[in-house]
């Protein structure tokens, strides 16, 4: 058992603005500290004018934190670990992070992306920059990668739950995750498990017309993860189903990607086509959830 007094955790995510005048500044982050386009800014702010300009998943994040944390005080070996929040795109930083858990003695951080599917893109956007951080400012860390989560078994029955009660008989069930701004051979991992997952989950559920899309593609690049779901839409369409349930399993709670880019832009699609539009709810900061991150972490401190 490592020395878990200088032993901390960090919940990575992409982040999101807390208020409307936030705006400005995360979309800096987002554009590398470059003024954003303008296309940029008002796709943004219609966007986050749905949700009065606050994503829920800011409070989501938090809640798991906390949950999470609640249960760290309840194990020995875990209790004096802390555990914190930190953001690709807004603050705090994770760099930022591990800059002060640096100055405050902490020799080993364990980093748990919220991204339940695996791939390249993950490792480069959470782990890389943080390493590189640490090489470069010469700091004693030790980083270490939690990852895994779709490979849990509660992960698949938390959403052949909430699919289910969606779910009915002549549907098609459409399993999504974020598209990716890299070729196909670059993210084979991160294609296998959604692939992997939509075929277990489907076939728990007994269900066969089912397929996997990918959503939320950029207006920048060429490469793309394809199929989109907007070309599986007109397959499903033109094959005579009368309605569409999305399982949006890439990703592991509510935010804009899904409350706009599914539940209306796609949605919009889809019943102009007659057709019916569903989405199985994600799974948020519900309590298996928290559970199977808390497994995750849990194991991650039994093995080392």
């Amino acid at each position: 058992m490592e020395n878990i007094n200088k032993t901390a955790i960090i919940l990575a995510s992409y982040g999101s603005p807390e208020s409307k005048d936030d705006l400005p500044e995360y979309l800096r982050e987002v554009f590398n500290g470059r003024d954003p386009p303008e296309f940029a800014v008002l796709d943004t702010q219609k966007k986050y004018a749905i949700v009065n300009y606050i994503s829920p998943s800011g409070q989501i994040i938090r809640n798991l934190r906390d949950e999470l944390e609640k249960m760290m005080m309840t194990e020995t070996e875990l209790k004096d670990v802390q555990i914190v929040n930190a953001f690709k795109h807004w603050k705090p930083s994770l760099v930022e992070t591990i800059r002060i858990f640096a100055e405050n003695g902490v020799e080993r951080i364990k980093i748990l992306p919220l991204f339940p599917l695996r791939g390249r893109s993950i490792y480069e956007s959470y782990i890389q920059p943080v390493n590189e951080y640490v090489s470069k400012n010469n700091l004693i860390i030790q980083t270490e990668l939690i990852s895994g989560i779709c490979l849990q078994k509660s992960f698949k029955n938390i959403w052949k739950t909430n699919i289910s009660r969606v779910l009915r008989e002549g549907d098609y069930l459409l399993f999504t995750a974020h598209s990716l701004p890299k070729p196909k051979g670059e993210e084979e991992l991160y294609i296998k498990d959604l692939e992997n997952n939509s075929r277990d989950i489907a076939g728990e559920l007994g269900f066969k017309n089912y397929g996997t899309g990918f959503q939320s593609r950029g207006p920048y690049g060429k490469n793309w993860l394809e199929p989109g779901i907007y070309d599986i839409l007109d397959q499903v369409k033109d094959a005579g189903y009368r309605r569409i349930v999305s399982a949006p399993i890439g990703f592991m709670y509510d935010h804009l990607e899904i409350l706009y880019d599914l539940d209306i832009l796609f949605a919009e699609k889809v019943r102009s086509y007659g057709m019916e539009y569903a989405r199985a709810e994600s799974p948020n900061n519900n309590e298996h959830m928290v559970k199977l991150l808390f497994s995750l972490i849990h194991e991650s401190f039994t093995k080392s």
